[in-house]
């Protein structure tokens, strides 16, 4: 594979299914291929609509609507994202990100992690953290080569 891409589905699982996606996401990965993720960051939790799950306050939210009960958000943080990828990638960057809900709704806040497969992996290796992104402005994750297709428009800000 080439290429793995995965938009807004992380903060559905809990931390051990979550590693396993991650984990198992890059095992299918040719090295040197492209990997992408974003989930809801803590930035996206709403006083109005969500309440902390006790013990796991900044981690954990549920809806308080009981439409949505079972709904629990697993918000993902940079340091739970480096726990489940590891020394698996290079040229890691963080940036966060808005996206439209839907008409009416506030904007969803994401952290989008982007990286590629080691060439090769040592105990000595660390991932290279940081991000150079150009100034906020709507982006398209639409490079063919890498296996993504245009979707809607997203607006990255410096972390």
């Amino acid at each position: 594979m080439h290429a793995f891409f995965s938009n807004r589905v992380l903060h559905l699982l809990g931390e051990i299914d979550f590693c396993e996606a991650t984990r198992d996401a890059m095992t299918c990965m040719e090295k040197g291929a492209y990997f992408c993720v974003s989930a809801r960051s803590p930035d996206d939790f709403k006083t109005a609509l969500m309440e902390w799950i006790p013990g796991k306050e900044q981690e954990m939210a549920r809806y308080k609507d009981p439409a949505r009960s079972g709904h629990d958000i697993s918000f993902v943080t940079k340091d739970r994202l480096l726990r489940a990828v590891g020394n698996e990638l290079q040229d890691m960057h963080y940036t966060k990100a808005t996206e439209p809900e839907r008409v009416g709704s506030p904007d969803t806040h994401l952290l989008i992690l982007l990286g590629r497969k080691r060439e090769w992996v040592s105990d000595a290796a660390m991932p290279t953290v940081g991000s150079s992104l150009a100034p906020a402005r709507d982006v398209y994750p639409a490079d063919p080569r890498a296996g993504f297709a245009r979707s809607a428009a997203i607006r990255p800000r410096r972390i």
